[in-house]
C-alpha cells in the first residue's frame, strides 16, 4: 500500500534563531511535557498551554456549548476536529511565511493517522487572511515553531513566530479560535520570559507581543478571510501566580508534584515462540 507523502515537513532549518535544545514532546496523563533529547535523565517541564488549561477556568460560553452537546464524547470529537484545523492552518502558514508555495489540491499529511487530510474552504480563507497580514506588516522572519526550554525555568513551550519590524523583536502566536485575551496574553508572557532568558544576551529581548487571529468574515454575501492583529501586555506577575496555582493544584497535600515516569520504548517486532513446553 502506497504511503502518503508529507509535503510540508518542519522548516526548522530555516530558522535564523536556533533552538538551544533538541526537544522531545510527550503527552503524559492529560498533560504535555518537554525534555531535552540528549538528557540521560529527562528533566521534564510542563508546557505553557498545559499550565493554562489546568488553571484558567473556561468561560460561560464554553460551559453552555458543552452542556448543549449530544454527549461528552461528541464534544471531545468536535474539539479534536477543530484542533486539527488549527494545526493544519499553522503548518501551512509557516510555509507561506518562509516564501514557499502551498498547493491545497495536494492536501496535508497527518502524521498521527498517516493519512492525507483535505484542505477545506475554511482553511483556505484563513490562509488568505494570513497572506493579507504578511503583505501589510512585511516582517523580517527570524524563526517559526521555535522550541523554548531552559533547565532554569519550570515551564517550556513552542513559539509560533519570531520576527523583526522597524528594529523591534516581536513574538506572535497565531489563533484560529476565539479570543481569550487575558489567557492568551499569559501564554505569550511565558514565551517572552523563556526567550529573554535563553536569547537575551545573543539576540536581544522581546520588545512586543502580538496575537494574530485568522477569522472568517462576510463580504458581498461571500465568506472571506480576515485577520485581527492584537498587541498584548507583558504580565509576568500574573504568569508566575498562575504557575504557583498550577503547582498547588497538581501537587499532593504534602506539596509534592507528580513523578513523571520515564517513557518505556516498546519493541517493533513481536512473535509467539513455539515448542516451549517440556516433552
Amino acid at each position: 500500500m502506497e504511503q502518503p507523502i508529507n509535503l510540508y515537513p518542519d522548516l526548522d532549518q530555516n530558522n535564523e534563531i536556533k533552538p538551544k535544545y533538541s526537544l522531545r514532546r510527550r503527552d503524559y496523563k492529560g498533560s504535555r511535557v518537554y525534555y531535552g533529547e540528549d538528557q540521560e535523565t529527562p528533566e521534564y517541564r510542563y508546557s505553557v498551554t498545559t499550565i493554562l488549561d489546568k488553571t484558567v477556568a473556561k468561560d460561560v460560553g464554553f460551559q453552555k456549548w458543552l452542556g448543549n452537546s449530544l454527549s461528552y464524547e461528541h464534544a471531545k470529537q468536535f474539539g479534536r476536529e477543530r484542533a486539527l484545523v488549527g494545526t493544519i492552518v499553522h503548518s501551512l502558514c509557516s510555509y507561506l511565511a518562509w516564501g514557499e508555495t502551498v498547493n491545497t489540491d495536494e492536501g496535508w499529511h497527518n502524521p498521527e493517522t498517516n493519512k492525507t487530510v483535505h484542505i477545506t474552504d475554511e482553511m483556505k480563507h484563513r490562509l488568505n487572511a494570513f497572506i493579507d497580514f504578511w503583505h501589510e506588516e512585511e516582517p523580517t522572519l527570524l524563526a517559526t515553531e521555535l522550541s523554548l526550554y531552559s533547565p532554569e525555568l519550570e515551564f517550556a513551550g513552542s513559539l509560533d513566530y519570531v520576527y523583526m519590524v522597524d528594529g523591534k523583536i516581536i513574538i506572535m502566536d497565531v489563533k484560529t479560535g476565539k479570543e481569550h485575551l487575558k489567557e492568551q496574553a499569559l501564554q505569550l508572557t511565558a514565551y517572552k520570559i523563556l526567550f529573554d532568558l535563553i536569547y537575551g544576551d545573543s539576540v536581544g529581548t522581546v520588545d512586543e507581543m502580538y496575537l494574530l487571529f485568522l477569522n472568517i468574515g462576510r463580504q458581498g454575501g461571500e465568506d472571506i478571510g480576515r485577520y485581527k492583529y492584537k498587541k498584548v501586555k507583558f504580565q509576568p506577575e500574573y504568569w508566575f501566580q498562575t504557575l504557583e496555582m498550577f503547582k498547588y493544584l497538581m501537587s499532593n497535600m504534602n506539596g509534592k508534584m507528580p513523578i513523571i515516569k520515564e517513557e518505556v520504548e516498546l519493541p517493533n517486532e513481536y512473535k509467539i515462540k513455539r515448542g516451549n513446553k517440556d516433552g
